[in-house]
């Protein structure tokens, strides 16, 4: 999500800080519905895009 959002803003800062705070908006969705304790970093692209419309 980094790499992805890097290569796609010109500012590098913004960029990170966006991407940290997706990821944390996407742990805040996954545990509605998981353990914190078994939640996977491959679970994030599950909720991603839940999390995008949500901010739209």
């Amino acid at each position: 999500m980094i790499l992805a959002l890097i290569c796609t803003e010109q500012d590098i800062k913004a960029a990170v800080v966006n991407a940290v705070y997706l990821h944390g908006l996407c742990a805040d969705e996954l545990i509605k519905i998981e353990n914190e304790r078994t939640i996977v970093a491959s679970q994030l692209s599950d909720v991603l895009g839940k999390v995008l419309n949500g901010l739209y």
